[in-house]
């Protein structure tokens, strides 16, 4: 990679305000999509907004912010996120623009703070700013991005990168007290408090011993120091959860987050061709897509590699392999693909296309440019499948209020959906719920789709344009 000689304090590599300020601009227009999106994703975001309606702010930060060890590792305790997903019930349903804000501004948080890190680290400031806006534009961080219940990946993300500046720095300080250490270990348990996979954050004190050596490996008892402050916390973490982490080794084939080695290889696939294949929004509609396409897309990460391999020297190909990979390392074990997963991998992706396209050699440049045209092709494309989903469940979460109130909120309702209505919508917004508006404890018959509704019970049909009507009684 194009690296300079990073001194801490050259003023070359340092920030610059307007450069954020350009940054801050990229990512306001560039996801613009999203923040402007009328609605949600999924059911997830509707049951914790249920959560507050009903029993408010306090008892949803009682109910989510505490820290236990769950029945296993892919049940969720992300404390710190939960109660910013609280946060966002306060105008979640008055005003979803605000939260899609929200989402958008943590995204940009961790693309300014990659661009503040490639400056640190000696990349050149061309090289930073594509990376950040790159970053921004990624389709492997638009779900986390679009989809505000996967917040989690970006913080988790954000008090990493804040933890290894925090250690990066107080291994080249030789000044620096062990008071210095505590917010080391905070930000590190920060991150894992925010998603579990947090605790791979500590191998990214390999970045500084492979890019600055010159000023690391000299101090390398203050970089173990710093290591230990890091990783100890962690470490009573697992073993806080080790009954969890085993359970999930033994759970049943139907559990989504049942950890097992067969599917290793599956996902390997499915998230190394993710980036290069514009077609593929939700990570799991890899299956519908013609397996040429696939191995297309496939094949054009591996020219990445070959060519950062090529350009950059080989142990810039393997830092890139190993940072790409090691953030997938827990879900690589599951059968549930998401998108959203790719949220940290996107970091290594975009410095190395930034590298490339900002490359002297005029071949190199054009591949280079070529691979982030189609990776931001891919993302744009993926920011319109994220609004139309919002803007279907928005019109189905409106008239399903509207016909339940007029019914005189029965309680209980069936549904039917027309040929081409978007069924796997409608399920995403009822699954799992009991809540109409403000009433409670509504039989939202979720399983018993376009069966017959019973004498005296509200039936609703869903069309094509995302509506759903009476049907009038039998």
């Amino acid at each position: 990679m194009p690296i300079e000689d990073p001194q801490g304090q050259d003023a070359r590599h340092r920030p610059r305000k307007h450069d954020i300020l350009i940054l801050v601009l990229i990512g306001v227009l560039g996801l613009i999509t999203l923040i402007a999106n009328p609605g949600y994703f999924s059911h997830d975001e509707w049951q914790k907004f249920d959560h507050y309606i009903n029993h408010g702010f306090k008892s949803y930060a009682l109910a989510y912010g505490q820290i236990s060890v769950g029945s296993g590792f892919g049940t969720p305790v992300r404390p710190l996120a939960f109660l910013v997903q609280g946060v966002h019930s306060l105008v979640f349903q008055s005003h979803p623009f605000l939260v899609h804000l929200i989402s958008v501004a943590n995204t940009l948080a961790v693309a300014i703070a990659l661009y503040a890190g490639c400056m640190r680290f000696g990349l050149s400031r061309r090289s930073a700013m594509l990376s950040a806006a790159l970053f921004m534009l990624n389709p492997m961080t638009t779900l986390a991005t679009g989809w505000s219940a996967a917040l989690m990946d970006q913080m988790y993300v954000s008090f990493g990168l804040l933890t290894l500046y925090l250690a990066d720095r107080y291994v080249r300080d030789e000044q620096a007290s062990p008071l210095s250490l505590l917010p080391i270990a905070i930000s590190g348990m920060a991150a894992v408090l925010s998603k579990e996979t947090g605790i791979i954050f500590p191998a990214t004190l390999l970045l500084p011993m492979a890019l600055t050596p010159q000023l690391v490996l000299p101090r390398w008892r203050r970089l173990l120091v710093a290591g230990a402050a890091w990783s100890l916390p962690i470490l009573g973490y697992l073993l806080f959860r080790a009954t969890a982490i085993q359970s999930s080794f033994h759970a049943g084939q139907s559990d989504p987050y049942a950890a097992s080695l067969r599917y290793i290889a599956d996902n390997l696939f499915v998230y190394w061709q993710y980036p290069f294949h514009p077609l593929i929004g939700e990570a799991i509609a890899w299956q519908s897509k013609p397996l040429w396409s696939l191995w297309l897309a496939f094949g054009a990460h591996c020219l990445l590699v070959a060519m950062v391999a090529v350009v950059f020297r080989w142990r810039a190909a393997l830092l890139y392999l190993f940072f790409y990979l090691i953030f997938l390392l827990p879900v690589l074990f599951i059968p549930q693909k998401g998108s959203h997963y790719l949220f940290a991998s996107a970091i290594p992706l975009s410095i190395a296309l930034a590298c490339l396209a900002t490359h002297s050699k005029t071949a190199v440049k054009a591949l280079g440019i070529a691979l982030a045209v189609v990776l931001v092709y891919h993302g744009l494309r993926f920011q319109g499948e994220i609004y139309k989903v919002g803007r279907c469940m928005d019109r189905i979460a409106i008239t399903l209020e509207a016909n339940h109130v007029a019914a005189g909120a029965s309680k209980d309702v069936y549904f039917s959906t027309e040929e081409f209505a978007p069924k796997h919508l409608l399920l995403r917004l009822i699954t799992g719920r009991d809540q109409v508006g403000g009433h409670k404890g509504v039989n939202l018959h979720a399983n018993e789709v376009d069966q017959a509704a019973p004498q005296g019970a509200l039936a609703l049909k869903l069309n094509k344009q995302c509506l759903l009507t009476p049907v009038p009684a039998q």
